[in-house]
């Protein structure tokens, strides 16, 4: 049976970049959507949207950023995996949490609230527990 084949460098620096815009480009579009409906963020109404929307983000990420990182090297045990595919998995899932992370932490900044700082304390805590280690590579 053959081994599956790690995808192309071409691939990966696409899902990587996809993975990055698309952080930009809901962080601009809570901003329209807030300006647009005339919401400030020091009224209690303003300042529960942009929370709800912290946590509504920041939940799924937290879960979909290991399990994009085990879709580069299912099947393989820790010593068949090339450091090159367990390379790409982790910058995905690192960029997968450093939106819900830096969100939380301008939500705070807007709001002058810490109802988001267990988001930000849970992504620090996790880059942490994941920081990539030497014998991996």
């Amino acid at each position: 049976m053959s081994q599956p084949q790690p995808p192309s460098p071409y691939l990966t620096a696409r899902i990587i970049h996809a993975a990055l815009f698309a952080g930009q480009i809901a962080f601009l579009a809570i901003v329209i959507f807030i300006i647009r409906d005339n919401l400030s963020f020091q009224t209690e109404e303003g300042s529960k949207l942009v929370v709800m929307i912290c946590y509504t983000l920041a939940i799924p990420l937290l879960f979909l950023g290991p399990f994009i990182e085990k879709s580069y090297h299912k099947g393989k045990n820790d010593a068949e995996i090339n450091p090159y595919q367990r390379q790409v998995g982790q910058l995905v899932k690192y960029a997968l949490w450093e939106g819900p992370c830096l969100f939380a932490i301008v939500v705070m900044l807007m709001t002058s609230s810490l109802v988001t700082l267990p988001v930000a304390l849970i992504v620090l805590a996790l880059f942490i527990l994941n920081t990539p280690k030497s014998e991996h590579y």
